[in-house]
C-alpha cells in the first residue's frame, strides 16, 4: 500500500473543520517527510502501512519509522475518522419483529452501553431505512450495516444514503458493504453475479466518482467492506476504511490484521451462546451454521481457516468450537478478547437464543457479556 493520500484529501473531507484541516495538512507533510527520510537512510522499501515496515535493522525502524500509535493518529486525522464504534457491538436480524419492538430493542442495547448496532440485509427489512429510524430514536448508539448488498443499489444511491444518514445523525452511521453471494444475487434477485473482488473494486470507484450535492456531514463517514480472503482484504486496505469479516475466528482476525496493517479498522462479527453444556451449545449452533453452510464464499474461507470439507458438511464439533463462542460469560468475554488481541478494533456479538426463536434477542447473554 502506498500513502493514503489519494483518498484522504484535506479539502472536501475537512469541510467546516478548519482546525482539523490545518492539522491534516501538517500530518500530510509529516508522512511524506518521514517516508523520504526512512527511504534515504536505509534504502529500504518504505511502507506507510504501520507494523509492516520492511527494515531488517530494528534500530533504523525505531529511528525512522513512526510507531503504531502515532500512525493511528495520523491515519485517523487524514481519513477524517473521529467515529468511535466502541469495543463491543451487537449484530442482529430484526426481520422477525415489528418496528416498535425493534426500536425498543435498539434503545435497550444503547442503555446497556454497547457502542454500535449492526444491521444485516437479506430479503427482509431494508437496513438503511431501519438505521435511519433507529438513529432518530436513539441518542448515542452508532448504527452500522453488516452488510448492505451492493447489487441492490446503484453506487451513487449508496453514497447518497451514506452521506445523508451520517449528516442526519451527526456522525453515528457507518456503512459496511458486501458482494453478498451468488445464490442470493442470481437465484433470488435475478441479477448477474460478477467476480467478487473486481466487482467490489469497480463499485467503490463508481461510488467515489458519484456526485452528492446534499449537506455534507461534518466528517466523512466510515466505509467498510465485507472481506474474508486476502484479495478482498487488500482491497479494503487500499480503498476503504477497513473490513467487516463475518463468521470467522480469532485466527482469521490475526490474518486479516496482518494484511490490513494497523491503520484500517477491523470490525469482526462473533456468534455467541450463553450455554455451558457443550452438547446443548453445539446443537443450538448447528441450525444457525446450516443457514450459511452451502454458500461458496463462506465455505472457501472456512477451508482457508483449516477446516476440512467434512468439518463443514458435518458441522463438526471442531467447526462449531472455532466459529462460535459458547460457555459462561467469562468464556465468551475471553473469546472477544482473543479477537481484540489478534488485532480487531471492534467485535460485534450475535447472540443465539436458546429458545430457538428467530428475532428473539437473548438479553441475558447481552447483559452477561457487558456486565
Amino acid at each position: 500500500m502506498g500513502l493514503p493520500i489519494a483518498r484522504s484529501t484535506v479539502g472536501p473531507r475537512r469541510q467546516g473543520k478548519n482546525q482539523k484541516h490545518l492539522q491534516g495538512c501538517w500530518n500530510f507533510v509529516f508522512v511524506l517527510v518521514m517516508s523520504q527520510r526512512c527511504q534515504a537512510k536505509s534504502g529500504a522499501q518504505f511502507t506507510t502501512n504501520p507494523g509492516r515496515c520492511r527494515h531488517e535493522d530494528p534500530d533504523l525502524h525505531t529511528d525512522y519509522c513512526f510507531n503504531r500509535k502515532l500512525y493511528r493518529t495520523i491515519w485517523a486525522d487524514l481519513q477524517g475518522d473521529n467515529m468511535d464504534l466502541g469495543k463491543l457491538g451487537v449484530w442482529y436480524f430484526f426481520d422477525g419483529i415489528d418496528t416498535d419492538q425493534a426500536t425498543a430493542a435498539a434503545q435497550r442495547i444503547e442503555s446497556m452501553g454497547y457502542g454500535t448496532l449492526w444491521l444485516p440485509e437479506t430479503v427482509g427489512k431494508d437496513p438503511l431505512t431501519t438505521a435511519s429510524w433507529f438513529l432518530a430514536n436513539t441518542k448515542t448508539l452508532n448504527l452500522a450495516t453488516g452488510i448492505v448488498n451492493i447489487y441492490n443499489r446503484e453506487p451513487g444511491v449508496m453514497l447518497a444514503a451514506q452521506r445523508t444518514l451520517a449528516e442526519q445523525s451527526s456522525g453515528r452511521f457507518a456503512l459496511a458493504m458486501g458482494v453478498s453471494h451468488k445464490p442470493l444475487v442470481e437465484g433470488v434477485r435475478g441479477l448477474e453475479y460478477g467476480p467478487p473482488v473486481a466487482t467490489m473494486r469497480s463499485y467503490l470507484e463508481k461510488m467515489s466518482a458519484s456526485i452528492y450535492n446534499g449537506p455534507a456531514p461534518a466528517e466523512t463517514p466510515i466505509t467498510l467492506i465485507a472481506a474474508l480472503g486476502p484479495k478482498m482484504l487488500e482491497l479494503a486496505r487500499e480503498q476503504t476504511d477497513g473490513a467487516h469479516p463475518y463468521f470467522t475466528s480469532p485466527e482469521h482476525t490475526a490474518m486479516a490484521r496482518d494484511i490490513l496493517g494497523q491503520g484500517p479498522k477491523l470490525c469482526v462479527e462473533q456468534k455467541v451462546i450463553l450455554e455451558t453444556d457443550a452438547g446443548k451449545a453445539r446443537e443450538l449452533a448447528r441450525p444457525v451454521a446450516k443457514i450459511y453452510q452451502r454458500l461458496p464464499n463462506y465455505r472457501n474461507n472456512w477451508l482457508r481457516m483449516g477446516m476440512t470439507e467434512q468439518d463443514i458438511d458435518d458441522l463438526s464439533d471442531r467447526f462449531i468450537d472455532a466459529t462460535f463462542a459458547w460457555g459462561n460469560a467469562d468464556t465468551i468475554k475471553a473469546r472477544v478478547q482473543e479477537h481484540i488481541d489478534a488485532g480487531a478494533d471492534h467485535v460485534c456479538v450475535q447472540p443465539v437464543n436458546p429458545n430457538g426463536q428467530f428475532g428473539d434477542l437473548h438479553w441475558d447473554c447481552l447483559e452477561a457479556i457487558k456486565g
